[in-house]
């Protein structure tokens, strides 16, 4: 494979594509009644942004010629490995589809189901996935995979070709393509594309220069039919409960959501917006919780490597809950009122108005060095309250419950589950004591600490007495000087260049799972697909996202060196999982295992 090609494969994971391109790929053929549209405008129209960004340099440390060289020499061992007739047969059709995909444009969306006729059972949504490659060769690779992909494809679908637009249609009624579509005839016909929707262009017109991916989900449309799921096969009494629940709710008067990713300048820049225009009702309040403050935003200390702080009213949600009880019914709303009263009458307080609505509406989590040293195991939360004693009340009685019920529970057990209290000074921290980790609560000047280890809240409670937050720091300073005066409600910060030394292990092994399996299967050698971490540290800056509301709506808006760069930041689990890969020796069982599950 040519370098060209290869660095155009590379880039296509990264969606990337030059600012003059249109913003909703093929969007001209999706019909206004799409619930859902997802559209990418390919990688042959590649040419500044990415000359220009850092994912291009990123890119060439990963030597895309040698890697190719290299799964060359071993696709014939694995597929003699795998030895399965169907596999094999299928793998030529797999590539046709899969290059023109990523060459040229390409689009889906989705049309509602229709109303069953049976009702023990439910159309499948329709699906339609259009194409138009940028190549002869393309189209025709294009064009021979799907044929294959249509004659085995398990529900109805028809292949279609309209000039430079190659359609496949999935679980919808056949067409005929020499038919042209009814021509408008006025201004009051009805929109012939989903771009001409009001509700389409509401959504979209809150994205600040969208990028080449596009994504839509018209949540009115959708409520219906998580209506019709939920309320499917439930007996008439609980289903008009689930119909009340559900209308207090007002899925239905939520707006459209969309999305888009794209370069900015050298980095990545993904944004979304939800409409959802004031006054709000249902869930949509919940997105009236107050704006952060100064003083949440400046929790976290100035070691921190990683934050997140989010707007989140414990009172709306009670709100929230007592609507949706009201509105199943009498007997449901005095169920709720009884449960609350039992239980403030078990923990000796006004359980909804001290420790509910005594909580924060302001959530911040953070990862400091000083703590536990660099490990998401040393996160720890902190929130200002709006009653301290109240929720100090409210906790130490669960506390005092807990024990006593896990007393009694464990009582001829060799071992106890007990939170004990102890004394650190003026402050008291209250730790679960179990083994390997050991959660922490305590409350500190009107402020919830928790944390998975004492360690955590013991370093959180003394950075009180040395002064220094994370906004003195000049890279979260700038992020907070862009919000402006927006209405904020979330901010994520990562200092990539401190977290991909804990993280970069992680990537390193999951990338060796797999080429070193190939290697074992194949007794031929693979070149690592990642460079040394010092290679990719000039390439490394910090990477923020914040979340905004006005009256029309929720923002988002999401920053990053490159695409997927938050994988070198806390949260990589999954990689931790799976980081040694299969083990060589049952690398054959395996094999055998798939080939058993493609045989069913």
């Amino acid at each position: 494979m040519p370098l060209r090609t290869a660095r155009r494969l590379i880039a296509s994971a990264a969606l990337c594509l030059p600012a003059a391109s249109p913003a909703q790929p093929l969007i001209e053929h999706v019909p206004p009644d799409a619930v859902a549209y997802a559209g990418w405008a390919g990688t042959a129209s590649l040419t500044e942004p990415y000359a220009g960004s850092t994912l291009r340099g990123v890119a060439e440390l990963a030597d895309p010629d040698r890697l190719t060289t290299a799964w060359r020499s071993v696709m014939p061992a694995l597929q003699r490995a795998f030895d399965h007739p169907r596999l094999n047969a299928l793998l030529p059709h797999i590539q046709n589809l899969w290059l023109p995909r990523v060459h040229g444009e390409v689009a889906a969306y989705f049309t509602a189901p229709p109303p069953p006729i049976d009702p023990t059972h439910r159309p499948p949504p329709g699906l339609v996935l259009l194409w138009s490659p940028d190549s002869g060769d393309d189209r025709e690779a294009l064009l021979s995979g799907l044929k294959h992909l249509v004659e085995s494809a398990p529900s109805p679908a028809q292949l279609v070709v309209d000039g430079p637009v190659i359609t496949l249609r999935i679980n919808l009624p056949a067409v005929d393509p020499a038919s042209p579509p009814a021509p408008a005839t006025g201004p009051e016909t009805e929109p012939e594309t989903l771009a001409n929707t009001p509700r389409f262009q509401t959504a979209w017109a809150g994205l600040d220069r969208p990028g080449p991916l596009a994504l839509y989900l018209d949540t009115a449309a959708l409520a219906p039919v998580l209506r019709e799921r939920l309320l499917r096969g439930v007996e008439p009494v609980r289903s008009r409960q689930i119909e009340a629940i559900l209308n207090a709710l007002q899925l239905d008067r939520l707006g459209a959501a969309v999305a888009t990713a794209g370069f900015d300048g050298r980095g990545w820049r993904t944004q979304a917006h939800l409409a959802a225009p004031a006054p709000r009702a249902g869930l949509g309040k919940l997105l009236e919780a107050p704006a952060l403050t100064a003083d949440a935003l400046s929790l976290p200390p100035r070691t921190a490597t990683w934050t997140t702080t989010f707007s989140l009213d414990p009172g709306m949600l009670m709100d929230l809950a007592r609507d949706a009880a009201g509105a199943a019914g009498p007997e449901t709303a005095d169920r709720f009122e009884q449960a609350l009263a039992s239980a403030s009458g078990a923990l000796g307080l006004d359980l909804e108005q001290q420790l509910i609505r005594g909580l924060g509406t302001a959530w911040t989590a953070y990862l400091d060095p000083e703590a536990v040293g660099d490990s998401p195991l040393g996160i720890t939360f902190e929130s200002i309250l709006r009653d301290p004693e109240g929720v100090d009340r409210g906790l130490r009685a669960l506390q005092l419950l807990g024990n006593v019920a896990w007393s009694r529970r464990l009582a001829d057990k060799p071992y106890q589950l007990l939170i004990h209290t102890q004394d650190y000074g003026p402050h008291t921290l209250h730790t679960l004591g179990v083994p390997l980790a050991a959660p922490t609560w305590a409350i500190v000047d009107g402020r919830l600490i928790a944390g998975l280890y004492p360690q955590s809240v013991l370093a959180a409670i003394q950075r009180r007495e040395t002064p220094g937050s994370i906004q003195n720091r000049d890279p979260f300073a700038a992020l907070v000087e862009r919000i402006g005066t927006r209405r904020l409600t979330a901010l994520t910060w990562t200092d990539l260049p401190r977290t991909a030394s804990q993280n970069y292990p992680n990537l390193v092994a999951l990338e060796r799972a797999v080429t070193g399996s190939a290697s074992a299967v194949s007794g031929r050698p693979m070149p690592p697909a990642l460079p040394p971490l010092g290679q990719l540290r000039p390439y490394l800056e910090p990477a923020d996202a914040i979340a905004w509301i006005d009256d029309d709506g929720w923002y988002f808006d999401g920053r990053t060196p490159f695409p997927a760069a938050e994988l070198l930041g806390p949260g990589t689990a999954l990689a931790r999982g799976i980081e040694w890969g299969p083990p060589l020796p049952q690398i054959k069982d395996l094999l055998r295992e798939l080939r058993k599950q493609l045989d069913q």
